[in-house]
């Protein structure tokens, strides 16, 4: 496997598909994603606000589905074991914002709102609701 192709998968195959998924996810719950690129990373948002399980559905589905897709390419595919991995791995790296952001919601009530920012999230509290510890 080529360095150029390696870097190539990394630099823009990788971050393409893993924001296309949250997206496709994202309209699956009825948002309307845009996507864009900032210092170091490409995102998803949406201006719609989400409840928790729609934003963890759409949070978590790259390293899901991309996950589950590539495990299967490795088996049925492995002439390209090396492409593969270096794409499950790079995945995997690119969710790790994606991991934490479902980790900063683990605490948050029922009912919650959550409206996606490029960079985090804004998360509204029902009414009669303490903020989580």
């Amino acid at each position: 496997m080529g360095v150029l192709i390696a870097l190539a998968l990394l630099l823009v195959v990788v971050p393409v598909v893993h924001e296309a998924v949250h997206g496709i996810v994202a309209q699956l719950t009825g948002a309307h994603p845009s996507y864009g690129v900032g210092p170091g990373y490409a995102y998803t948002t949406f201006l719609e606000p989400v409840g928790k399980g729609e934003y963890l559905l759409i949070g978590l589905s790259p390293l899901v589905v991309l996950s589950v897709i590539g495990l299967a390419v490795l088996v049925l595919v492995p002439s390209i074991t090396g492409l593969t991995l270096v794409f499950l791995v790079g995945n995997a790296a690119g969710a790790v914002g994606d991991i934490w952001m479902a980790w900063r919601t683990r605490q948050l009530p029922a009912g919650v709102r959550i409206y996606d920012l490029a960079d985090g999230f804004v998360a509204y509290l029902p009414e009669g609701k303490d903020q989580p510890a």
